[in-house]
């Protein structure tokens, strides 16, 4: 189906989502919101407060999928190309 990589600090209460990859082939199924929801409730079990995340802004597929998770812009990076 995929991977995932998620780095878990229980002392701040904080998990960190490095990476989630789901296999072309099993896109568009529901299985990325499937596995961030399983995540999520692992987490609250854990007694984690904080899930974070980086994502590209032009990634608009994750992006739309983080967001329909309840995720919240926290910051912006910005990148200018000098020729």
């Amino acid at each position: 189906m995929g991977f995932i990589w998620i780095k878990v600090e229980k002392e701040k209460k904080s998990a960190f989502l490095y990476e989630i990859f789901i296999f072309e082939e099993n896109r568009g199924k529901g299985f990325g919101t499937r596995v961030m929801k399983n995540v999520e409730e692992w987490l609250e079990q854990e007694g984690i407060y904080y899930f974070k995340l980086h994502v590209f802004g032009r990634n608009e597929g994750a992006r739309k999928l983080y967001e329909e998770l309840g995720f919240e812009i926290a910051g912006i990076n910005m990148l200018k190309t000098i020729n």
